[in-house]
């Protein structure tokens, strides 16, 4: 137990500076953590978009191309997107440089997923990889090829997006999960702040306040000539040494009272 006043009021400063750089740090890294999820969810949901679009320029290729038209632009557009889908799948999943932008210019850092949207992004990684083969195939091959290219990109298109929209599902689940545990923590912060203040000041009104009043009892008493009573002072160090000073002070008035008692005998005598 700590007997003296400095070392509990250093005691309670220290864990007031503890409990509040705690809760700034863990708030620090949750906010933190709070901005990749927002990239996170508009990357996933970019995704879930690609999906789409890449079958749309990928159909318009091979139509451009049954016309006998020029399709290289449509082409490069579909490539393009099949590229930034692939690169940003990756980096949803194991983290590192994702793109920000359709033209792979602007990158962000991106944590790993988690195990639950890794799985996720496994299984649409399984569709992704016979979809990419036939995109490929359509891009590349002859019209027989383009035509059955065309029938695999139409009937699993729609397979892709939902297990990609199951992806974005679960990574806003996650930012959601994280902003409630922001309450949480800022709560927690608040219950043992005020749990902490209550602790200090029962310790302060049980250790200085009721000591310093039990002193001050005795001293008006002492000055009143109640000088039989013992001075018995506990708390801190301090007070107690104070108190042994007061005691000290008590017993001195005491001995010199019967002296003075003569004296005033002798003087009303005279």
């Amino acid at each position: 137990m700590l007997r003296n006043l400095s070392a509990r009021l250093v005691f309670s400063t220290s864990l007031s500076l503890l409990l509040l750089l705690a809760s700034v740090a863990s708030t620090f890294l949750i906010l933190q953590r709070q901005a990749d999820d927002g990239v996170v969810v508009n990357l996933a949901g970019r995704q879930r978009m690609l999906t789409q679009r890449m079958t749309h320029q990928l159909l318009a290729y091979s139509r451009m191309k049954d016309r006998g038209q020029d399709a290289q632009v449509q082409r490069q557009a579909a490539l393009q997107s099949m590229q930034v889908f692939e690169v940003t799948l990756a980096s949803l999943d194991n983290g590192g440089p994702a793109p920000l932008d359709l033209q792979l210019v602007n990158v962000r850092m991106l944590p790993a997923a988690s195990l639950p949207v890794s799985a996720q992004i496994s299984r649409v990684r399984q569709l992704w990889e016979p979809y990419h083969d036939e995109a490929r195939a359509l891009l590349d091959g002859s019209a027989a090829v383009r035509e059955s290219a065309e029938r695999y990109l139409t009937d699993h298109n729609t397979e892709l997006l939902n297990e990609m929209n199951s992806v974005v599902s679960l990574v806003q689940a996650e930012a959601e999960t994280r902003v409630q545990r922001l309450y949480y923590v800022q709560g927690a912060a608040v219950a043992l702040g005020l749990l902490l203040t209550l602790t200090v000041f029962g310790m302060v009104r049980r250790g200085v306040v009721e000591p310093l009043r039990q002193l001050n009892r005795v001293s008006d008493s002492i000055s009143r000539g109640h000088v039989h009573t013992p001075v018995e002072v506990q708390g801190p160090v301090e007070l107690e040494a104070l108190g042994a000073s007061v005691e000290r002070l008590r017993v001195a008035m005491k001995n010199l009272l019967p002296a003075a008692e003569a004296v005033e005998g002798d003087f009303h005598g005279l």
